[in-house]
């Protein structure tokens, strides 16, 4: 991010970051207006959206696109995948608990969207966006959908067992991962840039935190 942010600087051409949601405000909704909390190069993701956000104070076009945990579609390889391959080989489909931990979503055709706009210019520099359509579905329906698509049953298992089942997946899906966006289409922006102009309805879940 350093070099990549030296070579840009001054030219004000568009740079976007790909970051994401999942160690934004843990147990609890995550807004545009949180800001990372990594710092310096042994922080995780070497602390690069905040190194990012401050190279739009030197003149280079950077927005930060933070993705949901799941970005789902064909040719999906992440966390959906591996939970319809988890209840294939299993011969169930499974959630945590009461399945009420939330993650957020969104399809790859609309995180495409997000980016295009960012890298168009719709945005201004040092904006934080969320790629983010679900602000927060439960592990249930999740575990129920894909149950549905196979035709296996739905199971809950403990937290005892979930990590026998799930894997390495297991600390993922037990959880809590939601968004909102809350204040202007450029909700958040690095400290030194102009405020947001505009304001819109705040879309935050009403769920409380599991």
């Amino acid at each position: 991010m350093q070099a990549i942010g030296e070579v840009l600087a001054g030219s004000y051409r568009p740079f976007v970051l790909a970051s994401g949601l999942y160690s934004i405000a843990p147990g609890r909704v995550a807004t545009e207006q949180d800001p990372s909390p990594f710092h310096g190069v042994e922080s995780s993701r070497g602390g690069s959206e905040n190194l990012a956000l401050e190279f739009a104070e030197r003149g280079v076009g950077t927005v930060v696109v933070r993705f949901a945990p799941t970005v789902h579609g064909p040719g999906d390889n992440g966390f959906m995948a591996g939970l319809v391959g988890i209840a294939r080989a299993k011969g169930k489909s499974a959630y945590i608990g009461d399945g009420t931990h939330s993650w957020a979503a969104i399809s790859r055709s609309d995180a495409g969207r997000v980016v295009r706009l960012a890298l168009d210019n719709k945005v201004a520099a040092g904006t934080v966006l969320h790629a983010s359509a679900e602000a927060a579905i439960p592990t249930r329906a999740i575990a129920t959908a894909i149950g549905q698509v196979l035709g296996l049953p739905v199971v809950s298992l403990t937290a005892d067992e979930a990590g026998e089942h799930f894997g390495r997946l297991h600390r993922f899906f037990g959880t809590r991962r939601v968004r909102c966006s809350a204040g202007s289409p450029a909700a958040r922006r690095s400290p030194k840039t102009s405020a947001p102009t505009s304001e819109r309805k705040n879309r935050c879940p009403s769920s409380k935190p599991t």
